[in-house]
């Protein structure tokens, strides 16, 4: 037997057509990182795009693209980037990741974001950011513990 699927069949709307592009309010989200993308920056460097997608507490479902600057002619931006993406391999306990392998070892762990409210600019239009620092762990595992006191 052949069966052939089209989202016409379906009685709702398909997700993605009922996801609204606008910003969520500034605030704390339980989130995971669905994606990772290396992509070429407008004057010759790397950057490292993470897609978050939202867990809760309300929001489900929405994303925030979080750019780490990983190659670039300013030290100070890639000392950010390995900051925040230090930060990140601490909140889901890992010491580092592969991008060659999808970046897998921090996929589909939550962590909570702090996400804030990038205003329009010229062409551009309003969207989430997470500010330096903004990742916090969720899960005690994950959290640094002190070594024992002998």
């Amino acid at each position: 037997m052949s069966f052939k699927f089209h989202v016409s069949m379906a009685e709702g709307k398909p997700e993605s057509e009922s996801k609204s592009f606008d910003p969520v309010e500034p605030g704390q989200y339980k989130a995971v990182i669905m994606d990772a993308e290396l992509k070429d920056t407008s004057k010759g460097g790397k950057q490292l795009v993470l897609q978050w997608e939202i867990t809760g507490p309300r929001h489900e479902g929405r994303f925030v693209w979080d750019r780490h600057n990983v190659e670039n002619s300013n030290p100070k931006a890639v000392q950010i980037a390995n900051d925040n993406l230090a930060k990140i391999c601490e909140c889901v306990g890992v010491t580092g990741f592969d991008f060659e392998d999808g970046c897998y070892a921090i996929r589909n762990k939550p962590v909570e974001i702090t996400v804030q409210i990038e205003p329009a600019s010229g062409k551009y239009a309003a969207s989430n950011s997470i500010p330096i620092g903004g990742y916090k762990a969720l899960t005690p595992s994950a959290q640094s513990v002190p070594p024992p006191l002998t």
